[in-house]
């Protein structure tokens, strides 16, 4: 997040999140760093401003063939602002134009912050664009193909090249005529170097990242309608492999001790138990935590992912009381659904408040437990003195979605506040959350939860984590254990990481700590391929 004083007011915005627009005090000129906006793009922008009301209203806009797809006050912008803001979509349409925006308060009309200014570059845009994956499936090598209507000559577009904007999308690069001859199944490229003819352009291109917001591609010379002109336009990756995986009609439900508790089961071998993290209060944690991940492991193993107790679509606890005991009721019900499914032996994996219970149980039932390995679970480490963790949760809680409960853009807006690279964020897995989140189960374990105002920093967790770090230090945990951590942790937890892992190596030989850089909270889904592989080298027989 960048730095922020009271003037100027400062206007943060991103390609679905990163861009940076600022607009002084009233009486101040307004300053904007970079405010492109592209024909056909959509991309959200946060405005902070000390004067921004929950009453305002929005003008210059539509008469520039801009649509406000989504927006949102926010009481306070970032954790580390304590200005209001608001959050916005935009997306602009294909003959849009630079546009000025106003903010003005609803009821009066008063400036909020001097006009902002989006600049609308007039680029044609070109709306068929795809990427085809040459070689196997870890393969980076593309072909891109750029086709265009009746209206658009493309033939004279290999002249110029393209450009590839950097933001928060895969990065493209055009790869040399020698580097393809030296691929395998480099016939498949369409000719190696960039071929144009009057309908499309075909160029092979290396990929990286596993961002799934479109990437844009500048085509700086078109023909249109006779006119040279720039050329806008924006490709996906290919859906993954896993996009298809742990569909709603293929979940189990199973009863353990009255509790109906939905579960994904797949492939052979030793169990592997994958524990998602969050609380009743957080609608996206559930078995799909792991979509990314089940596939892949159950190649390997016998893969089995849960909705923990009141999360998900496993029951809610009985009662609004029983939610003081919210922290041992976890654990029972883990060791319940490993016992309910009859499993003698079994590697489990908890990720963040997951971390939890899977401890729990390898220090109390280490006959058990084959394998554990546990991901960013600052809920088990030693707390940071420093309390990052308590001010970027707390913002959570109260400043990241509107009154009204979780929207599809706050959540996609959550998710990315836990990840560096972006990788693999969804819409589809944000309208998942989202129907999670409406739902009146979720409704009820959330106000019970917070009613007994339960959370990791409620006494009675304190008592119970120091019991546990206490068996650590006592050497109580025999299993093989792998500590796995973001560099990167947005909760700052990334020395509090190393700190478990210092406890447990202490007094357990079979222990190992590994760090993804360029990481935030959940490394399994940032780099899910690399993660697997870490699973099956630590936990494979």
């Amino acid at each position: 997040m960048a730095s922020h004083t009271k003037k100027p007011l400062t206007f943060w915005a991103s390609a679905m999140i990163g861009t940076v627009l600022s607009c002084a005090a009233i009486a101040a000129e307004c300053t904007i760093d970079s405010n492109e906006l592209d024909r056909g793009e959509k991309k959200s922008f946060l405005i902070c401003g000390a004067d921004i009301t929950s009453d305002y209203a929005l003008d210059g806009l539509a008469e520039s063939g801009i649509t406000a797809v989504y927006q949102q006050y926010l009481g306070r912008c970032a954790a580390d602002v304590k200005e209001p803001g608001l959050y916005m979509v935009l997306e602009a349409e294909r003959q849009a134009a630079p546009a000025s925006l106003r903010i003005q308060d609803k009821q009066t009309g008063a400036a909020l912050c001097h006009d902002l200014t989006i600049d609308v570059p007039s680029r044609q845009l070109l709306t068929a664009a795809t990427l085809t994956q040459i070689g196997d499936a870890d393969s980076t090598i593309h072909r891109l193909t750029i086709t265009a209507d009746a209206t658009v000559d493309l033939s004279r577009s290999c002249r110029d090249g393209l450009a590839f904007p950097e933001g928060k999308w895969p990065t493209l690069s055009i790869l040399s005529e020698a580097d393809v001859a030296a691929l395998e199944g480099s016939d498949k490229l369409g000719g190696g170097m960039p071929v144009c003819t009057e309908s499309s352009l075909t160029v092979p291109v290396e990929v990286y990242g596993e961002q799934r917001y479109p990437a844009k591609i500048v085509i700086p010379t078109i023909n249109v309608n006779g006119n040279e002109a720039e050329g806008i336009a924006y490709v996906k990756l290919p859906e993954p492999a896993w996009a298809s995986s742990m569909k709603p009609e293929d979940a189990k439900y199973i009863d353990v001790d009255n509790i109906r508790t939905r579960y994904y089961e797949k492939g052979s071998g030793d169990a592997l138990l994958l524990v998602h993290g969050g609380q009743p209060s957080a609608p996206g944690s559930n078995a799909w935590t792991w979509i990314q991940n089940f596939d892949d492991l159950s190649k390997s193993f016998h893969v089995y992912s849960l909705d923990r107790i009141a999360q998900g679509y496993t029951d809610n606890l009985e009662s609004e009381e029983a939610y003081a005991h919210y922290y041992e009721r976890v654990v029972e019900h883990l060791y319940g659904f490993i016992k309910a499914l009859g499993l003698e032996k079994v590697s489990l994996i908890g990720h963040s408040q997951g971390g939890w219970p899977v401890t729990r149980i390898a220090v109390d039932h280490p006959e058990l437990v084959t394998c554990l390995i546990d991901v960013d679970t600052s809920l088990v480490a030693p707390a940071d003195p420093k309390g990052g963790a308590g001010k970027f949760y707390m913002y959570q809680t109260t400043s990241l979605h509107p009154k009204g409960g979780q929207t599809k853009y706050s959540l996609l807006r959550g998710a990315e506040f836990f990840s560096v690279t972006y990788n693999n964020i969804t819409e589809a897995g944000a309208e998942k959350t989202l129907a999670i989140a409406r739902s009146a189960k979720f409704a009820e374990a959330a106000a019970h939860y917070r009613s007994n105002r339960m959370s990791p920093a409620h006494p009675s967790y304190r008592v119970l984590k120091e019991a546990l770090l206490q068996d650590l230090r006592d050497g109580k945990l025999k299993v093989p254990t792998l500590i796995v951590w973001g560099h990167n942790d947005p909760e700052g937890s990334y020395g509090s990481g190393v700190e478990l892992f210092n406890i447990i190596s202490a007094t357990n030989p079979h222990s190992a700590m590994h760090v993804f850089a360029n990481t935030g909270h959940s490394a399994f889904k940032e780099y899910p391929d690399r993660f697997n592989r870490l699973v099956v080298s630590f936990c494979g027989s």
